[in-house]
């Protein structure tokens, strides 16, 4: 697969921003009340949160789709972002799919 780590990073620094805006997890085994802790708190702040090897974390992305479902518009800070990284999986819910923008690397 492709990691898309290094261009998310070049777009901090292409934009001026400090690269301490990016938190970075990999789904795994226990990371769940720590990755949602984490998304609270970026949300408040205006920091991206980056997702990687969503396709490891079946058991976690029903809660992912909850906290994205929970997520009100006017309580999010604008600069906000959320990133996720997967191989192609058909366990991931159709609504994060849904609303979410699309980005294919080869």
């Amino acid at each position: 697969g492709v990691d898309p780590t290094t261009k998310l990073q070049r777009l901090i620094k292409d934009l001026n921003e400090n690269e301490d805006m990016l938190e970075m997890l990999s789904l795994g085994r226990g990371q769940g009340p720590r990755i949602e802790e984490i998304l609270r708190n970026a949300m408040q702040r205006g920091k991206w949160v980056f997702l990687q090897n969503c396709h490891l974390g079946h058991s976690w992305l029903q809660n992912l789709q909850k906290v994205i479902h929970s997520m009100q518009t006017d309580q999010l800070h604008p600069d906000f972002r959320l990133w996720l990284s997967s191989m192609p999986d058909d366990m991931i819910p159709g609504p994060v799919i849904q609303h979410s923008i699309k980005v294919a690397m080869e």
